[in-house]
């Protein structure tokens, strides 16, 4: 499939017209912490109808999976809270912006 649509793009007169016109953009690498937990990232998943909440340490690139039984504000704090007691507080939190990071709740977490 991937060389139909490579063929097709050769074709395309309007593709090559606004080919170079579309540069990639310079990807921005975060500043590697000088120490772990520092900074982490925090998202929500699903795999196999079961909800999880992964924590990664930007620092180390360790990682916590958590299993959630729903994913309301109140019950990922709760999980962010005994990641935290083991870990310490981070500095950083990078989201997704769910609505589970983006409320009261959560904003009295930080």
């Amino acid at each position: 499939m991937n060389a139909e649509v490579k063929y097709f793009i050769q074709r395309c007169e309007t593709c090559r017209t606004f080919e170079h016109k579309q540069q990639k953009e310079t990807l921005i690498s975060h500043e590697i912490p000088s120490r772990s937990w520092s900074k982490v990232g925090i998202d929500l998943m699903t795999f196999q109808s079961k909800k999880y909440l992964v924590t990664v340490d930007y620092y180390s690139n360790y990682y916590e999976v958590d299993s959630l039984e729903d994913t309301l504000a109140l019950t990922v704090i709760r999980k962010l809270r005994a990641q935290f007691a083991r870990h310490g507080i981070p500095d950083v939190c990078f989201t997704a912006n769910g609505s589970q990071f983006d409320c009261g709740e959560f904003r009295k977490l930080s």
